[in-house]
């Protein structure tokens, strides 16, 4: 076995490089976060974790923390332009542009929203017979996960996303809806419902 001789460039190449990265740096990574695809911020927190990067670990946990549900990149960019756009609106201006400019009313929607304007405090039991199929729980969802980042800013930590429009009420009998009165007076007057 040939002894080498330990020279500078062979000493230094054996100790793993530490990472130097600037406050700068991290807040342009910490910045890119909402644009990113969950499972590629995943990977980012993974890859701070194991650098000691607790300041973006930290950010990363926090922006999926934020998530209710796992985003692809394209979902990322369509929600993160919709936060863009509603960032200085109130909720009831959120939520016109939400059902006008981001994605209008399905016709599914209309129906429960319609169904609640009629039956507040109904419960979900009673909306889906009317609703008569048994997707009505994603309906209700969908109000917001397809709008998401109009409603992001206006989420509560704990609370589902459709909370956001919608006020429920847990009791043992069911789930009683109820509008959260910003969204019930901007539907009216966009008359999506009576």
């Amino acid at each position: 076995m040939a002894i080498v001789p330990t020279t500078k460039s062979t000493a230094a190449a054996s100790k793993p490089a530490a990472d130097v990265f600037s406050a700068k740096q991290i807040a342009a990574a910490t910045a890119r976060l909402p644009k990113m695809s969950s499972a590629d911020v995943e990977q980012l927190r993974l890859r701070s974790m194991a650098r000691g990067l607790t300041a973006l670990q930290a950010a990363c946990d926090a922006e999926l923390g934020r998530r209710p549900f796992t985003f692809s990149t394209g979902q990322a960019a369509d929600f993160d332009r919709m936060a863009e756009a509603v960032r200085d609106m109130s909720l009831s201006e959120a939520t016109r542009f939400a059902f006008t400019q981001a994605m209008p009313a399905r016709p599914e929607e209309v129906v429960f929203l319609r169904w609640l304007a009629e039956h507040p405090g109904g419960l979900f039991q009673d909306a889906l017979k009317a609703y008569g199929k048994g997707d009505l729980g994603l309906v209700i969802g969908h109000l917001v996960y397809h709008r998401y980042g109009c409603f992001r800013a206006f989420m509560q930590e704990g609370q589902d996303q459709s909370s956001v429009l919608l006020v429920k009420d847990r009791s043992a009998e069911g789930v009683r809806y109820r509008f959260q009165p910003e969204a019930e007076a901007v539907f009216r007057d966009m008359k999506l419902i009576p």
